[in-house]
């Protein structure tokens, strides 16, 4: 609708102004507000509003849930409301005046029970919640004030002051002296053993490379062995050649021309050679002296060997039985210290009961001497009166009330002469306990010393065989590299005098 404000002097466009009002349906609604329906809602706001009442209908299929028109007339139709109560225009819907009240009321019936067991769950929590926190703080309660009770009641007795200035001067003493001294000692025994057992790996090394020098060793000396027994077949078969060529059948000729030929040349090639053989012969004798020196020796180093295997087999059994033991002592002690614990403990409850019945001993005390007082009085009250029945009655009430209070007190006296022999014990046990520990820990310390004892000698023993055999292996060193060049020299003197021997032959 155009503004008429403007411009004073514009006109009205009829035609427009219809067209929009009919666009709008603004004469529509307005007939039907005449025709009884002033009540007017748009189809979503219905549709949210009072869907709750056919909550299931409406989303049965697509089309009901997407058609806000469509679930507005399935809501009216479910509620019976008739059609001429109601009309439903392009996006709202027109009620008349009492329809629209009755669909709240409708809706809130419909929700009441809803909301009410919403409201009752929620208040059921909050209760709980509540009732839980309200436990909590009642045992709170409680417990703070039975140990107030408990701390005013302990507070001014003097052997709790004592007892509060001597406890962690005990507790500081102990830690520092004894725990920590076998804390150190444990620390000290570890490191040792794993130093004896890296020593102990080293020295199986070393063991193993002697061993393989050893074998290479004797390798080397059955080589020489066999060279010198090369060395003498060839000596010997030459010699057998020699005799046969002296007593067989060779000419006359061949043999006087070797011969010459060897006489020309045996003059000092012969001493020369008979020097050669009887060195040949000494230098195999020595060799098979220093063959025989070297078999004993590692003889020797083998036994030497074997002892050493067996020695640290020992130590291993001993190692085994030291952890063993060490384990032992340590279970013990903790045994010990918690059996400790629980005697101071228990002596510690002892004592508050002590202490707990003393007190009331000596309320029952007071208060027998009150009532002793009181019996007094009322006796010279009973003699002054007149009636003697009425006090006489009086005071045989107070003489029984007497007697019972007499008993309980002597009751409490036995008792509290048991709780004080029960002290006395608990006393005693908790002496002999500390007696026992500090027995056991003094042959702890002589068990180790004596086992560190026993540990420094085997290594003193092991690293001195150890030296030992390396001497041993030095000297054996030595003499393989003697005897190898000795035999090279013998080889190619042998082999020279073959040469020699075979050129002989041929002239």
């Amino acid at each position: 609708m155009r503004s008429t404000t403007t411009s004073t002097y514009e006109t009205i466009d009829v035609p427009f102004v219809r067209n929009q009002l009919r666009s709008i349906l603004l004469i529509d609604s307005v007939r039907a507000n005449n025709r009884g329906y002033p009540e007017r809602v748009s189809f979503r706001d219905f549709r949210r509003r009072f869907g709750c009442l056919v909550e299931d209908d409406l989303n049965s299929s697509i089309d009901n849930a997407l058609d806000d028109r469509a679930a507005v007339s399935r809501i009216l139709e479910r509620m019976d409301i008739h059609q001429h109560r109601y009309r439903l225009g392009i996006s709202q819907v027109l009620l008349a005046a009492d329809v629209l009240c009755e669909l709240e009321d409708r809706r809130e019936l419909s929700l009441s029970g809803l909301v009410t067991a919403f409201q009752r769950e929620c208040r059921r929590y909050l209760a709980s919640k509540w009732l839980q926190r309200r436990r909590v703080l009642e045992t709170a309660i409680r417990c703070i004030q039975k140990n107030g009770k408990a701390y005013v009641r302990v507070r001014e007795w003097p052997w709790w002051r004592l007892y509060t200035r001597v406890v962690p001067l005990i507790a500081a003493s102990r830690g520092d002296a004894s725990h920590q001294e076998c804390e150190q000692r444990i620390r000290q025994l570890e490191q040792q053993l794993h130093t004896l057992r890296v020593e102990k790996t080293q020295h199986e090394g070393r063991v193993e490379e002697i061993e393989q020098r050893l074998a290479r060793e004797v390798q080397a000396s059955n080589e020489l062995t066999q060279a010198l027994d090369r060395e003498t077949q060839t000596r010997v078969q030459l010699e057998r050649r020699l005799q046969q060529w002296r007593e067989g059948g060779m000419d006359d000729e061949r043999v006087s021309r070797v011969s010459s030929s060897i006489r020309l040349e045996a003059d000092e090639k012969t001493i020369e050679l008979k020097n050669e053989l009887v060195r040949v012969q000494q230098a195999e004798e020595q060799l098979r002296a220093k063959t025989q020196r070297a078999v004993a020796q590692l003889q020797d180093v083998e036994a030497e060997l074997n002892k050493v295997r067996a020695r640290n087999e020992t130590l291993e059994k001993k190692q085994l039985r030291f952890d063993n033991d060490l384990n032992t002592v340590e279970s013990q002690l903790k045994e010990m210290k918690e059996q400790k614990e629980k005697v101071e403990k228990e002596r510690d409850e002892q004592q508050m009961a002590v202490s707990r019945k003393a007190g009331e001993l000596q309320e029952l005390r007071t208060e027998n001497s009150e009532l002793r007082t009181q019996v007094s009085r009322l006796r010279r009250e009973a003699e002054e009166r007149s009636d003697a029945a009425a006090g006489g009655e009086q005071v045989a009430v107070l003489q029984k009330a007497k007697r019972e209070l007499e008993n309980k007190l002597r009751e409490q006296e036995e008792e509290l002469d048991d709780l004080a022999g029960t002290n006395q014990q608990l006393q005693q046990q908790i002496t002999r306990l500390e007696m026992g520990a500090e027995r056991l820990k003094a042959d702890l310390n002589r068990e180790s010393n004596t086992k560190e004892t026993e540990i420094d000698e085997i290594r003193g023993q092991y690293q001195r065989r150890l030296r030992t055999l390396e001497d041993q292996l030095a000297d054996l060193q030595d003499t393989n590299s003697s005897l190898v060049k000795e035999n090279r020299v013998l080889e190619a003197r042998a082999r020279q005098y073959d040469l020699n021997t075979q050129s002989n032959i041929e002239k």
